[in-house]
């Protein structure tokens, strides 16, 4: 028996009003919990970016340094101290000299252990863009016509001729006798630190040792127009934490005895307590072993010094020539 085509028994030929509502609500719950993922995605995703134009910079350092002989016993100015050179580490060292230099600004003398690289550095690499991963031209707005106009390096008020260029990801070295006397043929390890841009701030830090690898901050020293300023106050502490001394960031260890040198040591995590006290927990086997420590620390304090913008720091064994 053929049953009548708008029997209550025949299949629905479509879907309800309430159906399609409910199929838009949790369309509507789903494209919210994708678009709630996508600002977190970005910060990774540029952050991935960094990290990996970090480990092209560190690469392309190493090669630089290598073959426009930065690995020379000639660079140092005093054969018991380190030296230091390109972006990041001349904020450490006093009177770099570099006629090239794109700004002046006040120096920290950080460390005597810590000095600047020999003139003939300037001899074999260009200190304007030689130590920069990228070179973006920097220009000027013109007041005359639409056409950019390129910035120039300038000494005093007369340009060099050089353009001026943005940094972007760029790096420093330091170079240190392993045996604490910089001769030709002696072994020496050579540090790149990359930064994600070019650094404006570094910082001397006082640690005070709790136990073991766990220190507390007590002061920061950094530098401003006016000269060296200190401040032991916990909020200068954990401001510092922060910008200078992130868990899983780089500080450079101050040596208090000789023939040791400066060594970059690893911030394993870092914290603030309720007080305000600002705590660092450092890898302290960059040091060497127990014996050697002894000649970083100063009773229970140790004297680190930390930069903003810090990626990555890559150390390699050489042979000085």
């Amino acid at each position: 028996m053929n049953r009548h085509p708008f029997s209550p028994s025949c299949g629905r030929a479509g879907i309800t009003l309430l159906e399609v509502l409910v199929a838009c609500g949790i369309l509507v719950v789903g494209l919210a919990s994708l678009a709630s993922v996508l600002p977190a995605a970005g910060s990774r995703l540029a952050q991935a970016t960094v990290e990996d134009r970090a480990g092209g910079a560190a690469a392309n350092a190493y090669t630089e340094c290598v073959a426009r002989g930065l690995v020379a016993s000639d660079l140092f100015v005093s054969s018991t101290t380190a030296c230091a050179f390109g972006r990041g580490l001349e904020n450490i060292v006093p009177d770099i000299v570099s006629p090239k230099r794109r700004r002046g600004k006040n120096k920290m003398a950080a460390s005597s252990a810590i000095t600047q690289a020999n003139a003939v550095l300037l001899d074999r690499i260009d200190d304007v863009r030689g130590f920069s991963l990228e070179d973006d031209l920097s220009f000027l707005p013109s007041t005359a016509t639409d056409t950019p106009v390129n910035a120039f390096v300038t000494t005093g008020t007369l340009a060099t001729g050089n353009r001026l260029s943005r940094s972007g990801v760029c790096w420093g070295a330091m170079l240190a006798a392993t045996s604490g006397t910089a001769v030709a043929g002696a072994e020496a390890t050579l540090s790149v630190a990359v930064f994600r841009k070019e650094v404006d701030e570094t910082a001397t830090l006082a640690l005070a040792r709790q136990s073991g690898s766990l220190f507390r901050i007590t002061s920061v020293a950094t530098v401003t127009t006016s000269g060296t300023v200190t401040d032991p106050s916990p909020a200068a502490a954990v401001a510092a934490r922060k910008q200078f001394m992130p868990g899983c960031g780089y500080v450079i260890a101050v040596p208090t005895a000789g023939p040791a040198m400066p060594k970059w040591v690893r911030v394993m995590s870092s914290w603030t307590d309720a007080a305000d006290l600002a705590y660092v927990a450092l890898d302290l086997d960059g040091l060497g072993d127990a014996a050697s420590q002894t000649n970083y620390l100063n009773g229970t304090t140790l004297t680190v010094i930390g930069f903003e913008n810090l990626v990555r720091v890559d150390q390699y064994t050489v042979t000085l020539d």
